[in-house]
């Protein structure tokens, strides 16, 4: 495949940088096993002579839930997929999908109503280590000595998803970059002579040119324009924005090493009370909906649609399969520009292994075979080019060189169409035919920048739980319409909002934060 040098140089620096990885204050990372001591026993995943059998005796129909939207002709892929399971594991897949209009509120009833589910996407974004704190998620060590050895042996990345000395998700093996900006209609852009939307004042100049030249389209319903727009003007490690307004590593001047373990409070800057107040210029001027709030749309489908004209907080994956969708499925003339913001700081941050994953709820009916199943995905060629592209002479067929060519319904059914995005394995990818030049160059430009490791750090809540509900709460109530410009003051609201926070108990989840940071930061290393 191409690319292999540079992940085979991002993996050995993971390896050698980040040996914090999977840890917090309660999860101290386990030491590696010295050569004479006897290993743990995922360790000895070949040991045949311990390994149980399989119970396929009866037939069971595991549930599955995946976050995102499937492809229009998904059931059939899932009926052949079924086909396939009956034979091999004496079982079928009820595949459900937690579409991106109310995945957080569905996934968290989900798991807190232990509704029916055997195998679950779960991310760092999903907040997968604080629903394992609670137990929401099964121990893997022993299922994956027992019934997925190899898969056990195959992937590598196994200390970056284990809390307290327990595997607790099945990671996937794509590294890939994960800068993340602005995608936007680069036709509409050079037709009017509008500025790349690559900084505060040059999205303003490109939303006010589309509010004038295209009356049917809005420039964006993203509600992440706030964070979007915000993410322009400062690189930052990773960030705790959902609790406490927290960044780690700002710097508004370009990537610094040094600065990676300072905490920015964001709330309490200038800059967040002056960004909200342009939010509000940017709302009265009619650049989104004032019905946007409440709305349950979702924005990439909008913009697909040609309803606007710019989607935030897009990764280079997304950002490919708009130029797909829009420029080679579709002859209409569009362009799809995309500015990934960390680009600027010659920088490209790569994806966590806790960024698409694979766990098994608690409430999971039989784990032995759900794991066994999720093995043979990922390492069964004929199960993965099912899942990922479809059925082949129908949603795509492969040329003579091995590549990747559409079918007769590849619009029915594309590249990702299951939203399987935690099994993927990048050794079965297809090279395509059909991969736009400007994907590949930009892929080659970011080869060349320095890659930077995510940062891991997950706030346990344990200790301040209904002090972070209570904030939570608060967020939704006083922040959110500020951060879409419906509040008639927001100099006014925000002040309201922060004298709600300290009543929620702001301090003492900063307190509680510190106090973890602390110890993260000097348990891995980095002070």
């Amino acid at each position: 495949m191409k690319r292999n040098s540079m992940v085979a140089l991002v993996l050995t620096l993971m390896l050698i940088t980040l040996t914090f990885i999977g840890c917090s204050p309660s999860e101290t990372p386990e030491p590696s096993t010295p050569a004479d001591e006897t290993p743990k026993p995922a360790q000895t995943a070949g040991n045949e002579e311990e390994k149980p059998l399989l119970d396929t005796s009866k037939r069971i129909e595991l549930v599955v839930w995946f976050a995102g939207d499937p492809a229009p002709d998904a059931g059939s892929v899932i009926e052949e997929l079924n086909k396939k399971l009956l034979e091999d594991f004496n079982c079928t897949m009820k595949i459900n999908h937690l579409g991106w209009a109310d995945y957080e509120t569905r996934y968290s009833l989900l798991l807190n109503a232990k509704e029916e589910c055997d195998i679950l996407y779960s991310a760092n974004w999903l907040n997968a280590r604080d629903y394992n704190r609670k137990g929401a998620f099964l121990e893997l060590d022993e299922l994956l000595v027992n019934y997925a050895p190899e898969l056990y042996e195959f992937l590598d990345r196994w200390e970056e998803v284990t809390m307290n000395g327990s595997i607790y998700a099945i990671p996937n093996n794509n590294v890939r970059h994960d800068n993340t900006g602005i995608v936007y209609r680069e036709d509409l852009r050079k037709k009017y002579n509008l500025p790349i939307p690559d900084s505060v004042e040059n999205i303003e100049a490109y939303f006010q040119g589309i509010k004038e030249n295209e009356p049917t389209m809005l420039p964006t319903s993203d509600k992440a324009v706030f964070d979007g727009t915000m993410s322009s003007t400062r690189f930052a490690w990773n960030r705790e924005q959902n609790v406490i307004g927290a960044s780690f590593g700002v710097s508004y001047t370009g990537y610094d090493e040094s600065k990676l373990t300072e905490i920015t409070y964001d709330w309490e800057t200038p800059e967040y009370l002056e960004m909200l107040k342009k939010i509000k210029e940017w709302a009265d001027k009619g650049y989104w909906s004032r019905s946007l709030l409440s709305a349950q749309n979702d924005p990439a489908v909008d913009f697909d649609a040609g309803l606007t004209a710019a989607i935030f907080n897009k990764h280079m994956d997304g950002w490919s399969g708009h130029v797909t969708t829009n420029e080679v499925d579709k002859d209409e003339g569009w362009e799809i520009g995309f500015v990934p913001f960390q680009n600027k700081y010659g920088i490209s941050v790569l994806t966590s292994a806790e960024q698409d994953m694979t766990v098994l709820p608690i409430q999971c009916k039989d784990p032995a075979r759900a794991i066994a199943v999720v093995e043979k995905i990922f390492l069964d060629v004929d199960y993965f080019h099912l899942i990922q592209y479809g059925i082949k002479g129908v949603h795509y067929d492969v040329n003579e060189n091995g590549e990747y060519t559409v079918g007769p319904k590849t619009e029915q059914f594309g590249p990702g169409g299951l939203a399987s995005w935690c099994w993927r394995n990048v050794d079965f990818y297809l090279e395509s035919t059909a991969t736009p030049a400007k994907v590949e160059e930009m892929r080659d430009l970011m080869d060349t920048l320095t890659p930077v490791s995510p940062c891991s750090f997950s706030l346990d809540t344990s200790n301040i739980s209904a002090e972070v509900a209570s904030l939570e709460n608060t967020i939704v109530q006083y922040l959110e319409p500020l951060k879409l410009g419906q509040h008639d003051d927001p100099e006014k609201g925000f002040e309201e909002f922060m004298r709600q926070a300290k009543i929620a108990g702001y301090d003492k989840v900063k307190e509680e934060f510190e106090k973890q940071w602390e110890v993260f930061i000097t348990e891995s290393g980095l002070k």
